[in-house]
């Protein structure tokens, strides 16, 4: 459970990140139409597997008869932004197709969030324009927004003479970062490039979340221990006992192959048996409870993290298993150590 807390922590983290930024980087720059274009050339960088230029603009005002809300406008092209979908492990949003329709009446638009009475019959207010929008869908997150996030086609919107050059580029690739610093040696006024590697560090850095980690994996730690000496102490209760029944059975003339045998199985089967219901039971309860402990306020997501048990927790039956064998061979020595005639004697 303590393994799997931490494990669903880290990797809600990496999720959340990864969303914050847009891909593995980002560019923050003043609007301009160039970064279309720098965009599209970008995509043919050494290490970029996709990029996306956007106009991101917050504080966007979305009306409709049922009330009025602020909200994170996007306006970008929907195919290289599916493009930068795929290539990356960023959710899918397979709806964005939805806003290539084209002909006369409202342009569509994707919403995620906001008061469900924004859907009725909605109108999009931005500089000194009101453009009557029609929800066709729901839109992805777009870098981690708090507010409501609205996605619109550049080119439909464009179709109602509202004209929003981008500010925003978005990349994915092991390249990523290095191809964006590039852009601020072509004249554009670039505010910043934000990578995924650094909002990770930042989040992971945070004191809550790390300090909550390393108590999970201290404790894991320390249960671990203390199942190993269980497992010794459980095993020198008995010693005397079950040491003195070998002796008989050796003294019977019992071979040292199958006492040797019985030794293991003594110890062995009732530790793996406990080791297994143990990770079972920790499974269990990781699945039952880690999704009511809110760790979305840890790892700044939108909604509970995904439950991740790690497959090497198995390995802690393993060093379980591997201790009793252990003991075992420490009273096999002993028991090898008395002499026969002591074990007539008894």
């Amino acid at each position: 459970l303590g393994v799997a807390l931490a494990a669903t922590e880290r990797e809600g983290q990496s999720a959340a990140a990864l969303t914050a930024v847009g891909g593995d980087a980002r560019l923050d720059a003043e609007p301009d139409a160039a970064l279309d274009e720098i965009a599209r050339e970008l995509d043919d960088a050494p290490g970029v597997q996709a990029t996306a230029a956007a106009r991101v603009e917050d504080g966007v005002q979305l009306s409709s008869p049922r009330g009025t809300e602020i909200v994170r406008l996007v306006v970008v092209d929907t195919d290289a932004f599916q493009r930068l979908l795929e290539a990356s492990d960023l959710p899918d949003a397979p709806q964005l197709a939805r806003l290539r329709a084209t002909g006369a009446g409202p342009v569509p638009a994707l919403l995620l969030g906001g008061d469900g009475g924004l859907r009725e019959d909605p109108v999009l207010r931005w500089e000194d324009s009101s453009v009557p929008i029609d929800v066709v869908g729901t839109a992805p997150d777009v870098n981690g927004s708090i507010d409501p996030v609205g996605v619109v086609h550049n080119e439909a919107l464009a179709g109602e003479g509202v004209v929003a050059p981008p500010d925003t580029i978005w990349a994915v690739g092991p390249g990523a970062g290095e191809a964006l610093d590039s852009v601020e040696e072509r004249g554009v006024a670039v505010e910043a490039v934000v990578r995924q590697v650094d909002e990770l560090d930042r989040r992971r850095d945070a004191p809550l979340p790390s300090a909550l980690v390393r108590l999970a994996a201290a404790s894991s730690a320390l249960l671990l221990a203390l199942a190993i000496l269980g497992t010794a102490l459980a095993a020198a209760a008995d010693a005397p006992t079950r040491g003195e029944s070998l002796g008989r059975l050796r003294a019977l003339g019992i071979p040292d192959r199958d006492l040797r045998r019985v030794l293991r199985g003594e110890l062995v089967l009732p530790v793996t048996a406990a080791a297994l219901a143990g990770l079972g039971l920790g499974v269990g309860c990781a699945y039952a409870v880690l999704g009511s402990l809110s760790l979305q306020r840890l790892t700044g997501q939108p909604a509970p993290p995904a439950v991740v048990v790690p497959w090497w927790t198995v390995l802690a039956v393993v060093v379980l298993v591997c201790s009793a064998l252990a003991v075992a061979a420490l009273e096999w020595r002993r028991l090898r150590s008395r002499p026969l005639a002591e074990l007539l004697r008894s």
